[in-house]
């Protein structure tokens, strides 16, 4: 009896660190508090774009987020409407949610569904009585917070940036610094009826200050446990900690991200990296592409962008490496050699020796980039390859997402529309493949115009995600003088017996496999897609306006073979997808083999994960009494069961046993639920 209590309390922690399967989260940041609006209980926080709110009765937080109860991302504005005791909270697509104080959201998507010219975007919010003016850069809209719509519109024709309400008129401030007035009991539809005037105490358009006043020094003394910054171009997962830096530098445009590194470890904890980098350096430190940590050293990190590469050591920065600080980078031509704020590293990787692999993208004479390190000592070596120079006079233009895979190749692509082209180097031998025809197995030129990332998959295949949609190149391909990809063909279900293209025409931004050997796709635009292992069947398309996915935009994707939890870092932030795979072990150990969550609660109605099994491990769920009423196949290393027997009945209270054996079934272990109802 006392061992049974001490693993039910053991099993009590296990279940708070792990989400059941099919859960989302979302990491959202709240490093810049924008406005604070009280109501009569809760302090509204508007941070980072993101909503929380601070009870100030218990002194409780309440993070508000797409996977929780909001029906959009990016907040804008917030005004708490004191008459009708709800929050107006504005997006940036002009989208509004109404929260009351216990959490009821309403969404108001007039504005946001409308078909118009009309730029559509809020600049204000403006209570009077239970009403919410909101000022827009086509006119006003005046929302009727207690009832949830919309009461009117007035189309001015013009850009409002306030709007206010003072003895019976209603006073528009223009973005031109003119203001226009109206009787409220004039008919407002008619913008004949707003008259300029400069007869108004110019105090009406000022901000209430005092929540922000009185709450700010509260609320700014929170800490959430949350990243500073909504930007994770680049992720990875590394001792099962999300190592993340933001992106930002593009083909077409430089976002100018901060260079912050965020780190979250498996308690859900984040550090962040020292980032006060510009008083040091005297150069900004933004839109970082690229992070590896050093095997032989995991407290040192590099990580690259648009500004060279950072060398940190447990966080703290170490040293740059730029265009004349013994290093071989050089500064993008045809820029100024000495500007330090386009030394462009995009791609970097290390090697088991912790040897540090880069490439110089645009440099005038170095391209693919060496780094050794003897003690704290390093020297660099230029492997120069004519095959990777663009024009004659400078490195390929935005190489990126470099690897090493299990022969030890080197891989990278050049993400640009002037050679979009793959690349596999090894470095045994000194040897550089390159593909820049993309012709598939029907002799067809595929030739996109972005070739944006690539990944191994548990064959050893590598698959190429391209704005074309994904390509796989077979081992027997790399070195053939014309290689062919595999354009995967995909039966149609009609009968009819043709096929097609997996995912042809869709932006693939990154691919990453599970520990069940399936396929995440990333994409530019259309969300993600789960592909099963065998290439045929679709089992997710996750977007926007179907699951908690925070954006379409997808920049970046990593999965936790520890948990099997899959996070994607979107242009608008953070959030995770708890899979049903976890990377299998090479054999099975009763004492890595067990179930979440155990003891099963009567108040739980999902299901029961079984982690660290093997590949195609065998499964059979066993009642006290003996019988088997489930049973199947793990899946990477995880099984999963809903708790129902063979009839799809919830089982009765009792402690069930789950016996796992390898595929072969020349071993087994014995793992132990307990169900309560």
């Amino acid at each position: 009896m006392k061992r049974l209590i001490f693993l039910s309390m053991l099993i009590v922690v296990v279940t708070m660190t792990h989400a059941s399967i099919g859960t989302w989260k979302t990491y959202m940041a709240y490093g810049e508090i924008m406005d604070i609006s009280a109501g009569n209980t809760q302090v509204f926080v508007l941070a980072t774009n993101d909503l929380y709110s601070y009870n100030t009765v218990d002194m409780s937080i309440t993070e508000y987020n797409k996977v929780k109860n909001l029906s959009d991302v990016k907040i804008t504005h917030i005004s708490w409407n004191k008459s009708a005791k709800r929050l107006t909270v504005v997006y940036d697509n002009s989208n509004i949610d109404l929260i009351t104080e216990n959490e009821e959201v309403t969404n108001v998507a007039d504005i946001y569904t409308k078909s118009t010219t009309d730029d559509k975007t809020i600049n204000h919010i403006y209570d009077f009585s239970h009403y919410a003016y909101l000022s827009a850069n086509f006119g006003i809209i005046k929302l009727n917070v207690k009832s949830a719509e919309i009461s009117e519109t007035y189309n001015l024709g013009k850009q409002v940036s306030k709007v206010a309400v003072s003895n019976g008129a209603i006073f528009a401030l223009l973005s031109d610094g003119s203001v226009l007035s109206a009787p409220l009991t004039s008919n407002l539809l008619d913008k004949n009826n707003w008259q300029p005037t400069s007869s108004y105490d110019p105090s009406i358009f000022n901000d209430n200050k005092e929540d922000w006043n009185k709450w700010y020094p509260v609320v700014s003394q929170i800490n959430l446990h949350a990243p500073k910054y909504n930007n994770f171009g680049y992720i990875k997962i590394y001792d099962n900690k999300l190592y993340t830096c933001g992106g930002g530098c593009y083909t077409s445009m430089d976002l100018h991200r901060p260079g912050t590194i965020q780190v979250m470890d498996s308690g859900g904890q984040w550090t962040f990296f020292q980032d006060d980098l510009e008083s040091i350096t005297g150069y900004r430190c933004i839109d970082i592409h690229a992070l590896d940590i050093d095997p032989t050293n995991r407290s040192r990190v590099i990580v690259g962008g648009r500004t060279g590469m950072y060398e940190f050591l447990d966080g703290k920065f170490v040293r740059p490496y730029s265009n004349d600080d013994g290093s071989m980078l050089q500064t993008a031509a045809p820029v100024d050699p000495t500007n330090k704020t386009y030394v462009v590293v995009k791609a970097l990787k290390y090697d088991k020796k912790g040897n540090l692999w880069c490439f110089n993208s645009m440099a005038p004479k170095v391209n693919l980039l060496e780094m050794q390190r003897e003690n704290e000592n390093v020297s660099w070596k230029n492997h120069f390859k004519q095959a990777l120079v663009f024009d004659n006079s400078m490195a390929l233009q935005n190489v990126v997402s470099m690897m090493f895979d299990s022969r030890d190749y080197l891989w990278f692509c050049n993400d640009h529309w002037n050679v979009p082209s793959l690349y596999c180097y090894i470095p045994s031998e000194d040897k550089l493949y390159s593909y820049t025809l993309f012709v598939n197995e029907d002799g067809t030129n595929v030739q996109p115009t972005y070739v944006k990332c690539i990944t191994e998959d548990k064959d050893g295949n590598m698959w190429v995600g391209t704005d074309k949609g994904p390509l796989m190149l077979e081992p027997s391909e790399f070195t053939n003088p014309n290689p062919v990809f595999q354009q995967i063909k995909v039966p149609r279900s009609d009968g009819s017996g043709l096929a097609d293209y997996l995912l042809s025409g869709v932006s693939i931004t990154g691919i990453a496999i599970d520990g069940a050997g399936r396929k995440w796709f990333a994409s530019e635009t259309n969300g993600v897609y789960l592909i099963s292992e065998d290439n045929y069947e679709q089992i997710f398309h996750f977007k926007f306006d179907n699951s908690p996915l925070l954006s379409n935009n997808i920049e970046s994707i990593a999965i936790n073979d520890v948990t099997g939890e899959v996070f994607f870092g979107t242009d608008k932030g953070l959030c995770s997808f708890m899979g049903d795979a976890t990377a299998p072990q090479e054999e099975l150990n009763e004492d890595n083999v067990w179930a979440y969550p155990n003891p099963v609660t009567p108040d739980y109605t999902g299901v029961i994960t079984v982690t660290g099994l093997t590949k195609d491990a065998q499964i059979k769920v066993v009642t006290p009494t003996g019988y088997v009423i489930a049973e199947g196949i793990s899946n990477g290393g995880t099984f999963v069961w809903d708790g129902n027997d063979r009839k799809g009945k919830r089982v009765a209270s009792g402690v069930y046993s789950v016996l796992a054996a390898t595929a072969d079934g020349n071993e087994g272990v014995v793992c132990k639920i307990a169900i309560i109802k």
